[in-house]
């Protein structure tokens, strides 16, 4: 089995369900791109199916792993869970039956987490989904996220937007600093990244409702990225940046892993970002790190380290000798 096999008996399953229409359904795959800003950088559901309603308006979301190796394959499915928490109004784990049949051992502790959590269970098996149990409502949904996972999947909806005024001074700065990054980033990071990647990858925009902006999501590697950040969205000082980062999972589940990385002696300009179940997130030097800061304020989810390259009054020839520097940093994590 692949793991795409899951996804079709999974949409059939919340179509029929749910009553809701085919066209409203996604799956991963299916030549529709729908990557959202969620957890850290853009992330991909492996199905998404929605029911439109002007005012209670409701979203699944599934995520299934085949289980190949039993621990890791669950655990990577509840972290991408926990990413999408803000989205969804239903949250749904999915699996082979034969894979979660094998894994007897583990049923009781993984039952419990997804029951804790408010998540469903959907085992696939000869072409079929057959629930286990299902999902709660979430409530933890923010309603501004859901409502740009709807947009992505079904279209944008005409409501009037108020955008308030930037002086011409400021205007022209964010003008400058945008189109600076774009050039950076298809420029400098592609060369060096790779030059056969869709430029679209380097220099699309990604936005949420909240202020969340960013140009390009490269992936570098497993878990790594790097981001064009013309308007200083994570530090939140208006300063126009490169961003190469590192996932390392969520607080919640990988704080053993997270401790003993950020035990170690790192750069000096290497930065933290945690965030919570709200999708609300914090970011700073790593040198103020505390986990048991993060955990007592709630910040449990997505953890990521990165590292910062100025785009102020410098060259394109600096700018990619740092870009090739900071990939080979993060690699070697």
């Amino acid at each position: 089995m692949r793991e795409s096999d899951l996804y079709k008996p999974v949409a059939q399953f919340l179509e029929r369900r749910y009553g809701i229409a085919h066209k409203n359904t996604w799956t991963a795959g299916s030549g529709r791109d729908l990557a959202f800003f969620a957890g850290f950088g853009r992330r991909k559901p492996d199905v998404v199916a929605c029911k439109p309603h002007p005012l209670k308006p409701e979203v699944h979301l599934a995520e299934g792993k085949l289980l190949n190796i039993p621990t890791h394959g669950f655990e990577e499915t509840v972290n991408q869970l926990d990413s999408f928490r803000s989205y969804g109004d239903f949250l749904w784990a999915v699996f082979p039956w034969g894979s979660w049949s094998s894994a007897t051992t583990n049923h009781d502790r993984w039952i419990s987490q997804l029951q804790g959590r408010g998540y469903g269970l959907i085992l696939v098996g000869d072409g079929r989904a057959k629930p286990q149990f299902d999902a709660l409502p979430n409530s933890s949904v923010d309603h501004t996220k859901r409502k740009s996972l709807l947009t992505a999947l079904l279209g944008a909806s005409d409501d009037p937007i108020f955008l308030p005024s930037l002086s011409t001074e400021t205007a022209e700065t964010a003008i400058r600093a945008a189109c600076r990054v774009a050039a950076i980033m298809s420029g400098p990071v592609r060369d060096v990244v790779g030059k056969n990647r869709k430029e679209s990858t380097f220099s699309a925009p990604f936005v949420t409702d909240q202020p969340v902006f960013a140009l390009g999501d490269v992936e570098i590697g497993q878990n790594s990225y790097i981001q064009g950040d013309p308007f200083g969205t994570y530090l939140k000082d208006g300063r126009a940046l490169i961003w190469v980062w590192r996932d390392w999972g969520t607080l919640r589940n990988d704080e053993k892993s997270i401790r003993t990385f950020t035990s170690r002696l790192p750069p000096s300009d290497v930065y933290f970002y945690a965030e919570n179940d709200k999708s609300e997130f914090i970011c700073r030097p790593l040198s103020e790190l505390s986990l048991d800061g993060l955990k007592e304020t709630r910040y449990l989810g997505w953890f990521s380290l990165g590292r910062a390259i100025p785009v102020s009054d410098r060259s394109l020839a600096g700018i990619k000798s740092d870009v090739r520097r900071l990939i080979q940093w993060v690699r070697e994590r």
